[in-house]
């Protein structure tokens, strides 16, 4: 029997109306006696045994009073479904069985329940092969009568439409597997066989483990763009199982054939090669490279199935990064291509240039250029180095010369180095060194300070800011008598006034102090300080009010503004107009003051 996957499978069993193994061992027994008269008799008593006694009052009729016996049905396999029981006729009656037991189709017009026809129904679980035995035996009337069947069935996969699809880059390779499950316990070996377009291959045989599972490798290698399509037959070798795949590619432009980068230095050749691949026929390419400093050949011929070395020279003028194609085209329309990638250095510098000044002030030098060309020509210039600048264009007059004016006005006290750089498309590029020294700025002096013992006295400076980020100057003195703001915000771009203020703590004495304000990025602007303190006098002016009839408390500081403690007298003077209109509010009239804290 067999089944393609289907849920179930019914067949009809038809049973011989003889048992042709009996048979043969009655015809043997028989044999055995010499005697012709003899062998009826023995021949009739063996056959009238092995029918047994009649059947008893109440057994069932025969069906339609056919000549027969019930047949008990067992069947040892779970996956065959069978009646309990079977009814055969006798050989001589009506019903005309096969001459051995035989499978046969269902059809519509057979009767289940006649004569010598059991219903058989198989539900295979997966594929693979299948067996199963049948034993019927007679029911008392022919109790020696017992018949056995086996039944083999195989199950194969349902061929199922499958179509696999492939995309993949023009020379590029892409694999896919088809899993191949072997339920059986037995190994399965197949053939395969593609047909259709040489884009497609797989091995040409593969086996599968018993119990187990094996992957067929299906390889599309397209040679060029385009549309692809073939099919794959796998067949088993000892059975008739196969499996169709329908195979469709689709080939896209190809990837490059590498990244190649490059390092060189400008207004210098470097020479790289390129490794043509041949195919099965000869080949002319066209070269074109969409970088403006590559030269070489127009074309090359590549012989079929060989390799050529193709060399191209790369001579960038200026340096930097630069990033292109190289492609090679055939008539046909197919073409091979790199991606290039140049990282150009710049030349040795032309000369060094020594440029020094202090900090916050500038200086300049000259650098003069010659041009050789009949034409103007015109340099993008770059300069590099804190605190240098210039023109970002400068031109040539043909044939002549021109000095470009380079301007260095550091902020901070450094030695570094820098360079300027003159760019040109069609001349390349020039640069120059720059070694670049700024020493301190000197500290500026400020006019001197003279105020009274006890008062102060304030003056100021601008800060000018010329970066383009906001600053925050920190401010610091080197003494107590000459204050500046701990801290002054300075806006992009713009100059505030500074306030430095001198507190004299000292009577007909020069006093000096060092100030600083300073950032990292502007740099430290430090001033000589000198101040005297004087005798005191009239200090400043205060103005108390009150409501008439309505007493208020007024208080100002007085501050002791030597090193040392100093003994106070406190006495009021009034207006003779408005006598008692002031008063002390003292315990004592004399105070000892101490000197103020550090």
């Amino acid at each position: 029997a067999g089944a393609d996957g289907q849920t179930s499978v019914n067949k009809l069993l038809k049973f011989s109306s003889t048992n042709p193994a009996l048979e043969r061992a009655l015809g043997f027994l028989t044999e055995r006696v010499s005697s012709n008269a003899e062998k009826a008799l023995v021949r009739q008593a063996l056959q009238q045994m092995s029918r047994g006694p009649p059947p008893p009052d109440d057994a069932d009729e025969p069906v339609d009073d056919e000549p027969g016996a019930d047949f008990t049905v067992v069947v040892d396999s779970p996956f065959f479904q069978a009646a309990d029981s079977v009814f055969i006729a006798a050989a001589g009656g009506k019903v005309k069985g096969p001459a051995k037991a035989q499978l046969a189709d269902v059809k519509e017009s057979d009767p289940l329940d006649a004569p010598n026809n059991l219903l058989l129904s198989f539900y295979p679980q997966k594929a693979g092969a299948y067996a199963a035995g049948i034993v019927a035996q007679a029911r008392p009337g022919l109790v020696h009568d017992i018949r056995t069947i086996t039944l083999d069935a195989a199950v194969t996969v349902p061929k199922i439409p499958t179509t696999i699809e492939f995309r993949a880059p023009a020379r590029q390779t892409i694999v896919q597997e088809i899993p191949l499950q072997n339920a059986t316990d037995e190994d399965w070996k197949f053939t395969g066989n593609v047909q259709g377009s040489r884009a497609f291959s797989g091995p040409k045989t593969l086996e599968v483990p018993a119990g187990g599972t094996a992957h067929y490798p299906i390889t599309y290698a397209p040679s060029w763009v385009g549309e692809e399509k073939a099919k794959l037959v796998l067949k088993q070798a000892k059975s008739s199982d196969s499996f169709e795949y329908q195979l469709e590619g689709s080939a896209e432009e190809p990837l490059a054939e590498d990244h190649v980068v490059l390092q060189c230095h400008a207004r210098e050749p470097h020479r790289h090669i390129f490794q043509l691949k041949g195919g099965p026929k000869p080949t002319t390419y066209t070269v074109e490279a969409d970088l403006p400093f590559v030269s070489g050949a127009n074309e090359v011929q590549v012989p079929g199935n060989k390799t050529v070395d193709f060399p191209l020279t790369f001579t960038p003028a200026l340096g930097g990064k630069y990033t292109g194609a190289v492609t090679f085209k055939s008539a046909q329309g197919t073409f091979i291509w790199w991606t290039v990638e140049v990282h150009v250095e710049s030349p040795l510098a032309d000369q060094a240039i020594d440029m020094q000044t202090v900090a916050r002030k500038a200086c300049s030098a000259g650098i003069t250029l010659v041009n050789p060309l009949d034409e103007e020509i015109a340099f993008d210039v770059v300069c590099e180095g804190d605190g240098v600048s210039g023109p970002a264009r400068f031109a040539l007059p043909p044939a002549g010369e021109a000095t470009y004016e380079l301007m260095y006005a550091p902020l901070i006290s450094k030695t570094h180095r820098g360079s300027v750089a003159f760019l040109n498309d069609r001349v390349g590029e020039f640069w120059y060194q720059l070694n670049l020294d700024a020493t301190p700025a000197p500290p500026l002096t400020l006019a001197p300070f003279a105020c009274a013992v006890g008062a102060q006295v304030s003056t100021k400076v601008t800060i000018e800011n010329p970066l383009p980020q906001e600053i925050e100057l920190a401010g610091s003195s080197s003494g107590p008598t000459f204050v500046v703001p701990e801290t002054t915000v300075v806006a992009p771009y713009q100059a505030v006034e500074v306030e430095v203020t001198y507190v004299p703590s000292e009577l007909d004495a020069d006093q000096t102090a060092t100030v600083k304000l300073a950032h990292e990025a502007l740099g430290e602007y430090e001033y000589v300080c000198t101040g005297r303190g004087t005798r005191p006098g009239v200090m400043d002016e205060h103005r108390p009010s009150a409501l008439v009839g309505d007493p208020q408390s007024y208080m100002f500081n007085f501050r002791n503004p030597f090193d040392a403690p100093i003994d106070v007298d406190v006495a009021l003077e009034e207006d003779a107009a408005y006598p008692g209109a002031l008063q002390l509010i003292l315990r004592r009239p004399s105070l000892r003051l101490p000197p103020p804290r550090p």
